[in-house]
């Protein structure tokens, strides 16, 4: 490729994400009318439950209003997030314990007055934006286009648009204005779109006391996380022990004493007894290493996370690939419950999804000086995998969330189902 088409190329790629850059600036800005439309119903459910709350009737259905706020703010911050390109998070921690919780978060809320103030700010700012953007090409687009119907009228006849077009001046003079007019509509909608949006992020957004709240709160809740399932664990190796290889055990005790006593009384088969112990001990030897591969599989411990992964991928009943893409090295803690999330995840594969085909894929990504490891498990059935619906996906949750890790679950109705578990390398 010469000096000249690589330029040629750069120029036609600046081109492109301009128009890209723009067309998304008109979206967003058109897209705060509807916002600020939406704004204005929710205010009104704010009004009159204020209103009715001065009668007594209005505080049962603080929790309704508080619910239609939430859901508007939450909406919003979506929409701002994708307009910055970076999340916006909530300032809520969670939903308010009891069942005055919503009266009680309304009551100590500066949260509350800053959504109120991003509904506000919508309806007096999103509102006119929105129409401003939608109108303003439709308006220049005419006085561009208005020396030409001038030219085409009859002579003494004037054109009217902003003002009267008796002259070519005048024609002139309004497409320059139609001109001037798209190249603000164009050049200007990206930067609005920018300072409307950081506007929104600062009302929508947790302050830094907010920020700093809800993480010892996560701080918290992943302590608890760790605890349930440290404990989950305990039980679920107490009950295997109990249920299976405890009962293997006494079975060996018992065919021993069946042998002891007819080697006493030189009675019965001997040979028989010992042989039916013999056995006994081998299917508890057999169930003592399920439950040791339970609490953390030898391959898992001997080779790492990747080739344990794919023994999974292996022993599944239909085609399941693993990819790896930049592999990195991870703590046990990690790939321990890496691991057990995935065994979960293809568990509920092979259950639920009528799936024909399986896929297992690995990635690690640096964010902010921070390796991450990323893992998708991703399955081509009917979708519909719901968390209340007793899936699993509650113990991976908890699991991953133990370790300061997220989990995303997309499953629409007819598939297909993603399950994409992130965690940090240095849990």
């Amino acid at each position: 490729m010469s000096f000249i088409e690589g330029v040629d190329t750069r120029q036609r790629s600046r081109d492109a994400t301009s128009v890209r850059r723009s067309a998304l600036s008109v979206r967003y800005l058109a897209g705060g009318t509807f916002s600020g439309l939406y704004g204005l119903l929710v205010l009104a459910v704010l009004v009159a439950v204020a209103a009715l709350s001065a009668v007594g009737v209005g505080l049962l259905l603080t929790g309704t209003a508080s619910k239609v706020l939430r859901h508007w703010c939450d909406r919003e911050r979506i929409r701002v997030g994708r307009a910055l390109g970076r999340h916006v998070g909530s300032p809520y921690p969670g939903p308010a314990a009891g069942p005055d919780g919503a009266r009680r978060r309304i009551a100590d809320g500066t949260p509350v007055l800053r959504d109120l103030a991003a509904v506000l700010q919508r309806i007096v700012v999103g509102i006119p934006l929105g129409v401003v953007t939608i109108l303003l090409p439709l308006v220049s687009l005419q006085a561009l286009a208005l020396p030409t119907y001038w030219w085409a009228m009859p002579d003494g006849k004037p054109a009217e648009q902003l003002f009267e077009i008796t002259s070519w001046w005048l024609a002139l003079a309004s497409g320059l204005i139609g001109l001037a007019g798209l190249a603000a509509w164009s050049i200007g909608a990206p930067a609005v779109r920018s300072a409307d949006a950081k506007l929104l992020e600062l009302l929508l957004a947790p302050t830094r006391d907010q920020e700093l709240r809800l993480r010892v709160r996560m701080e918290e809740q992943r302590r608890r996380s760790a605890v349930d399932l440290h404990s989950a664990e305990l039980r679920r190796i107490e009950r295997d022990l109990h249920d299976a290889a405890q009962n293997r055990l006494v079975a060996v005790s018992m065919f021993i004493g069946t042998a002891q006593r007819q080697l006493s009384t030189g009675t019965g088969d001997v040979a028989t007894a010992l042989a039916k112990a013999q056995d006994a001990s081998r299917d508890a030897l057999a169930e003592m290493r399920r439950i040791i591969r339970g609490v953390y599989p030898p391959m898992l411990a001997e080779e790492g996370l990747v080739p344990a992964l794919g023994l999974l991928a292996d022993r599944m009943q239909i085609p399941t690939r693993l990819r790896v893409d930049a592999p990195a090295p991870t703590p046990a803690s990690v790939d321990a419950a890496l691991y057990f999330s995935v065994a979960e995840a293809l568990t509920n594969v092979a259950k639920h999804s009528n799936a024909t085909a399986c896929d297992i894929h690995l990635t690690w990504t640096e964010d902010d000086g921070e390796m991450r490891v990323i893992t998708t498990v991703t399955d081509d059935g009917h979708g519909g995998a719901e968390r209340s619906k007793g899936s699993g996906l509650a113990g991976i949750e908890s699991r991953i969330g133990a370790l300061g890790g997220t989990v995303a679950v997309a499953s629409p109705p007819r598939g297909p189902t993603s399950v994409r578990m992130e965690l940090p390398c240095e849990s």
